[in-house]
């Protein structure tokens, strides 16, 4: 259990080093600071580029957990 949104930020990279957390603290940067975040949303290509990098980076935190632990096929 996380105490904030943001707290496994610091963790990932010790369990996960292979994981780029770079698109995690944008999107922590966005969301405390609004007014950036509603400029985001007025631009629509940077706010795909957002998207499709944070899409990405969970990609990457489920492959890399999968491999980390991987599932018992008996």
């Amino acid at each position: 259990m996380r105490l904030n949104r943001f707290s496994a930020l610091k963790e990932l990279p010790k369990h996960f080093p292979e994981v780029d957390v770079s698109p995690l603290e944008k999107i922590r940067y966005l969301f405390t600071n609004p007014e950036k975040l509603d400029d985001l949303f007025r631009s629509p290509d940077e706010l795909m580029d957002v998207w499709y990098s944070a899409e990405a980076f969970f990609e990457e935190v489920i492959r890399s957990y999968i491999k980390k632990f991987p599932r018992n096929s008996t």
